[in-house]
């Protein structure tokens, strides 16, 4: 796998970056613990993290990590 789809993933411009699900669920699955998220983002973050388990999150961020790039990543967690 390989990280380079991160940077267009992080760098998507209009889009908050701790409270954007998609985000969110990929960092999830990499490791990380603890988000900082805007008080009105909490809800929609909170609600897909707990759709998934940590099982899960792990193997959507080895899938979103072989995606050719941020778009192919999002059209991967948005199913």
């Amino acid at each position: 796998p390989t990280l380079s789809v991160l940077p267009g993933l992080i760098s998507t411009p209009h889009v908050p970056f701790w409270g954007d699900p998609v985000r969110s669920l990929v960092l999830a699955g990499l490791g990380v613990k603890e988000l900082s998220v805007s008080t009105p983002q909490i809800a929609t973050v909170k609600a897909a993290l707990r759709g998934h388990s940590s099982a899960e999150l792990r193997d959507l961020a080895q899938r979103a990590l072989g995606q050719a790039d941020a778009a192919a990543v999002r059209a991967l967690v948005k199913g």
